[in-house]
């Protein structure tokens, strides 16, 4: 099914890009969240149309992010979690975990699904973990996790 893109997608395309994607995923996510419209001719003219002020809204999206990052690119978050006396922690440390803790620690808002752990955190130590803030911006976070008395 194709579709015309009104948000940037990792891996599909920019604002304003009309995409092939499965039909489900089409009709179940990203039409219903007004990420994509079907890419009907009338929908196209539409977006192109509305071009300049999607591309403002992307470069807008572009700032906030590049904002963020810049605040987060020293910074580090510390989680204490009951671990063993070998380290290992009881339970793990999730993506959830982590936005919770940054929006405590630095008072910014990020969505879960910014958040990509390549390996669970199941034990105490610095773990690096990436933020995609946006499509093109990116930057290694580092997670200290500590023992809890």
């Amino acid at each position: 099914m194709q579709v015309i893109l009104l948000k940037g997608i990792n891996g599909f395309g920019n604002a304003g890009d009309a995409v092939d994607v499965k039909p489900g995923f089409a009709r179940n996510y990203l039409i219903p969240k007004k990420i994509a419209l079907r890419a009907t001719k009338h929908n196209m003219q539409i977006v192109e149309e509305k071009r300049s002020l999607i591309e403002e809204e992307n470069l807008k999206h572009i700032n906030k992010a590049q904002e963020i990052s810049s605040q987060l690119s020293s910074a580090q978050i510390t989680l204490r979690r009951k671990a063993s006396e070998d380290g290992k922690l009881y339970g793990s440390v999730t993506a959830k975990d982590i936005v919770n803790q940054i929006d405590l620690e630095h008072k910014l808002k990020i969505n879960t699904s910014c958040i990509s752990i390549e390996e669970k955190i199941r034990t105490i130590g610095d773990h690096y973990i990436v933020l995609s803030l946006h499509k093109d911006v990116s930057l290694n976070f580092l997670i200290r996790v500590i023992s809890e008395k």
